[in-house]
């Protein structure tokens, strides 16, 4: 292919956004592989907003975050993690440095929070496995 003088590649362009949408959020988590948003019953189910509970599944880079939330102003948030073993799981929202809160958990977790934008980190530090993030979702 013949590109024009100034023309970027596709890689290029991919990379443009994401370090835009990092500086956005103050992420600075460059390590971390994001995972694709592949369900979210809102969406993906008849009536999904009439729903009481909203399940929302992210995968990729060889694992699976479940979530599942109920609540109006207070959300109960709930978090399965695979593979599973000793995990870190971080919830983040825009414009606040660092996580809001940090769980310990065994791949399941609970939690509360506000609805929001939000992103969940995970990490596995007894293993090799490369942190993820979730993509960036309304709670």
């Amino acid at each position: 292919m013949v590109r024009a003088t100034g023309e970027r590649g596709d890689a290029d362009r991919v990379a443009e956004v994401a370090a835009a949408g990092r500086a956005a959020y103050l992420d600075h988590d460059w390590d971390l592989a994001v995972l694709d948003l592949v369900f979210d019953s809102l969406v993906d189910t008849p009536d999904g907003a009439r729903l009481p509970v909203r399940r929302l599944r992210f995968a990729g880079h060889n694992c699976t975050v479940e979530v599942t939330t109920s609540g109006d102003r207070l959300l109960t948030v709930n978090l399965a993690v695979s593979p599973d073993g000793p995990v870190v799981v971080e919830s983040h929202m825009p414009g606040v440095r660092g996580p809001l809160a940090i769980l310990w958990s065994r791949g399941r977790t609970m939690t509360w929070m506000r609805p929001q934008l939000t992103s969940f980190v995970v990490r596995w530090p007894s293993t090799g496995h490369l942190p993820v993030r979730t993509a960036w979702v309304p709670l």
